[in-house]
């Protein structure tokens, strides 16, 4: 998202369900790295929180002061960005896959570089780390060694592909007009994939357990049971129109809208129960931005 996007408190919160979904209480994040470029992605990790903003990394610990935060400059602007335990992994458009070492927040360390043009989207499932590679397709690499991520498998797919997801050894690819899917065998290679066919797509989606979620152009959310061994079967559309963005936390969740509402659901058996609306606030103190979330 850009500079005024809502993407931080989204995965904020994202992180914090079972905590943070009780009334009465508020995030706030005052980060000056909304001022250094488009702030593309932002995670929690133990002990800090860490945000990519234009070409660099910004990492601190949300119980200090804002000044404390390292600045991590990767060398390209950073399209897309990951967490597992002590290590984020991030995509520099200019200098490929960067693992970097979070055991002390106060001094993040590059690891590992995998030199791959272009690289976009990162998730992790399953002990794997799956890269959306521009005109390359999709590469997958093994955790197995989290500071050093072993390429094992390359899987080519059409041009044209908008992101990705993954969940459960499931690999989904999301275009403007259909979603493949592939599911990923015990030895890390892929099955034969399905497709789904899906007009009004808007290239971006989600799969979260056995769901999956396609974000359309007419605001609806179509929602997909991919349990099975056969063919995805379609299930009711979400509830919660004009969905931006959602992030996950088992069966609960919480849906960005185009309007910057947050709103959180629960789910189960694929119907979904949306939540009392969040309150959002972007503010500025003095000359630092920041966003306010009540709840």
């Amino acid at each position: 998202m850009r500079k005024k996007g809502l993407v931080i408190p989204l995965i904020a919160l994202a992180s914090l369900l079972h905590i943070t979904l009780q009334a009465g209480g508020r995030f706030e994040l005052l980060s000056r790295t909304l001022l250094q470029g488009n702030t593309t992605a932002a995670s929690f990790f133990d002990g800090g929180l860490i945000v990519a903003s234009g070409a660099a990394l910004a990492v601190a610990s949300p119980c200090e002061a804002i000044p404390g935060y390292k600045l991590l400059p990767l060398g390209g602007e950073i399209r897309g960005l990951a967490v597992n335990g002590k290590y984020a992994y991030a995509a520099a458009w200019n200098s490929g896959l960067v693992t970097i070492d979070l055991s002390d927040p106060h001094n993040p360390a590059e690891t590992n570089t995998v030199a791959i043009n272009q690289p976009s989207t990162i998730v992790i499932d399953s002990n794997r780390l799956i890269v959306h590679v521009i005109r390359k397709g999709i590469y997958i690499f093994s955790l197995s060694d989290p500071a050093n991520p072993k390429l094992t498998e390359k899987l080519r797919i059409d041009s044209g592909a908008a992101s990705i997801d993954a969940s459960d050894n499931i690999i989904a690819v999301f275009y403007n007009k259909k979603t493949i899917l592939f599911n990923i065998n015990k030895d890390g290679s892929a099955g034969q994939p399905s497709i789904i066919e899906s007009p009004g797509s808007k290239g971006r989606g989600y799969i979260n357990g056995n769901i999956l979620f396609i974000l359309c152009h007419n605001g609806i959310t179509n929602m997909y049971d991919i349990s099975g061994s056969g063919s995805p079967q379609k299930i009711a559309d979400m509830p919660i129109e004009d969905i931006s963005s959602i992030s996950f936390a088992d069966q609960e969740g919480i849906a960005l809208t185009t309007a910057g509402k947050l709103i959180p659901f629960t789910y189960s058996g694929g119907k979904v129960k949306p939540g009392k609306t969040l309150k959002v606030d972007m503010t500025r103190t003095g000359t630092m931005p920041g966003i306010k979330i009540d709840f």
